[in-house]
Order: C-alpha cells, then structure tokens, then sequence
C-alpha cells in the first residue's frame, strides 16, 4: 500500500495494518491516564489505538526532525465519540514549551487496515 500527500505546508501520512498487538504495546507510546482515558471511551476499540498510534507516528513524519518522545511531546485532541470508518480532529506537538498544532484525519481502508494524515494548520 502506497500513500502520497502533497501539501504547502508541513504534513505526515502513516498506514497501520490493524493487529492485535497494538493493545501490548500501547503504554510504550500513551501515557497512562492517556491510556486510562481511550479505555473509559463508551466505544474503545483496536482501531481507536490505531489511530493514536498512527497519528503519532504522522506527526513524527510531519515535524521532520526527530528527537521527539511519543508519549511526552505527540498528542491527539479527542473530545468526541470514535467513529471507526473515520473522522476529522486536532493534534498537537508540545515541545521545549511550544505548541505546533495540526488538522487530523483518519480513515478505516479495506477492511484491516488504518489511513492517517496529519497537515500544519496555517497559524
């Protein structure tokens, strides 16, 4: 599977297949209220870690520099119910206290696999 993003400002694109393994290792990239908090969602699910880690890792992609904790410094802004054929929603970098904030998208693709993209937004 192939993905391209072409976009003026700074943007981050990943492709999760969906596996079980993600809730084993989900505390090495959520925090543990993070974690705590996707749990209490009223739909929690394998695609909802997906999603967080797939942002993570679009966000990575899109700040471009390395050097950044997943668990400290990549963050999801998730105030509503999870859709798992996709959704809309805010993300943010929060490093050495500055705040870069980004538009969110995901997409449930095929049947087993997971589309994130992340984009600037153009303060």
């Amino acid at each position: 599977i192939v993905a391209v993003a072409i976009s003026q400002l700074p943007v981050g694109i990943d492709i999760q297949h969906i596996s079980p393994k993600m809730e084993k290792i989900a505390h090495k990239f959520l925090l543990e209220k993070q974690l705590k908090g996707i749990k209490e969602m009223s739909q929690f699910s394998l695609e909802s870690l997906h999603v967080h880690w797939g942002t993570k890792e679009a966000l990575f992609k899109a700040y471009g520099k390395g050097q950044l904790d997943f668990k400290q410094h990549l963050h999801l802004n998730w105030q509503k119910e999870f859709i798992p054929e996709g959704d809309y929603f805010d993300a943010y970098i929060f490093k050495a206290d500055k705040k870069t904030d980004y538009n969110g998208q995901y997409e449930k693709i095929f049947e087993d696999y997971l589309f994130c993209i992340v984009t600037k937004k153009d303060n």
